[in-house]
């Protein structure tokens, strides 16, 4: 049995001109438990209309379906998905094992030969299942909150709107979300720094916790021998800790964050 998150079902579209092929890749999704085919289609143009305006996690798509000369064949919904949602997980097929190099071109996230070969297939999966976990997380991390609290009550901040956490002085902590400066009382750094622990939070020097996901570059200054971090919709730059200057770069490139360094 292949391992996804608790209660998850990844959402399947199946897309290809044989009504057996559907029903055989159909089939053999079902041994692993944790598919749920959302719609099925035989028209290239038809299958992109309804994936990109309904809830989907996984397309599988024949690589010949289609016409390339008028309504686009698989190639081309593979490179289109691919652009418009980076976190759809695309997967053709082809009698060919030559195709497989151009779909990863494309942006495709496996690729397997037909007639299935069961082994293979397997591995397909589990890489499916793998990155679906990892997408699952980021979810899950995108969509967290945190309560704040300050001088009039409290006030919920989702994770993904939060720039950088500042520790003004010894009571007082400043929250900027979307621009906005907010007082936060009754926590010291150690323990906002852990509330924030498994995200995309990083403490970049003693006094300041960044989101990593915000930061668009990485400037330093010969002379001072000091780094800043710029964030988006910021004028201000961020100080950045010398001995936490390689980490913040790496942690950065594991994340592929479109940063200039």
């Amino acid at each position: 049995m292949i391992a996804v998150a608790a209660g998850a079902h990844i959402k399947t579209v199946l897309v290809d001109s044989s009504a057996g092929m559907r029903s055989s890749l159909s089939n053999l999704l079902d041994i692993y438990r944790t598919f749920r085919i959302v719609a099925q289609f035989d028209d290239v143009n038809l299958a992109n209309d309804y994936i990109l305006n309904h809830p989907v996690d996984l397309v599988f798509v024949q690589l010949s379906i289609g016409n390339p000369q008028y309504s686009g064949d698989g190639s081309f919904m593979v490179g289109f998905l691919s652009s418009q949602n980076p976190d759809l997980l695309i997967v053709p097929y082809s009698d060919n094992p030559r195709d497989a190099y151009l779909t990863q071109t494309l942006g495709a996230t496996s690729f397997f030969t037909v007639p299935v070969d069961v082994m293979h297939f397997q591995r397909v999966i589990q890489r499916i299942s793998y990155l679906f976990e990892l997408i699952c997380i980021k979810r899950e991390s995108e969509n967290r909150s945190i309560m704040i609290k300050n001088k009039t009550g409290c006030q919920i901040a989702k994770f993904s709107d939060i720039l950088y956490i500042e520790n003004s002085n010894r009571k007082k902590k400043n929250v900027c979300v979307n621009g906005s400066e907010i007082d936060v009382l009754n926590y010291t750094m150690d323990e906002l720094e852990r509330l924030l622990e498994g995200s995309s939070f990083f403490r970049c020097y003693q006094s300041f916790i960044v989101n990593l996901d915000k930061i668009t570059s990485i400037r330093s200054d010969s002379v001072s021998r000091t780094y800043t971090l710029s964030l988006e919709g910021l004028q201000e730059e961020i100080l950045l800790s010398r001995e936490k200057q390689k980490e913040v770069i790496a942690r950065l490139q594991q994340r592929s964050s479109n940063i200039t360094i």
